[in-house]
């Protein structure tokens, strides 16, 4: 695939069932129709099975702990 922004190849990655295109120019994400509401749904469970565990889930923290939260986990590879 070709980045509709800056013309540069795009790499596909899967993370937990749904399909990332990132540029390896601009470092744009997109995401097809649909993956955006999976990636929603799935970090829903993920911090709702975090709270039946006794995890923390507080905002504040989260912001300070960017290694504990969802989508940093699912999107790893931009790192």
């Amino acid at each position: 695939m070709i980045c509709p922004k800056c013309n540069d190849a795009m790499v596909n990655y899967e993370r937990n069932g749904v399909h990332v295109d990132q540029c390896r120019g601009c470092q744009g994400l997109y995401l097809d129709p649909g993956e955006l509401e999976q990636l929603v749904k799935a970090s829903s469970k993920y911090y709702e099975h975090k709270r039946a565990n006794g995890g923390e889930v507080d905002d504040k923290k989260r912001k300070r702990d960017k290694d504990d939260g969802f989508f940093e986990e699912i999107l790893d590879f931009i790192i």
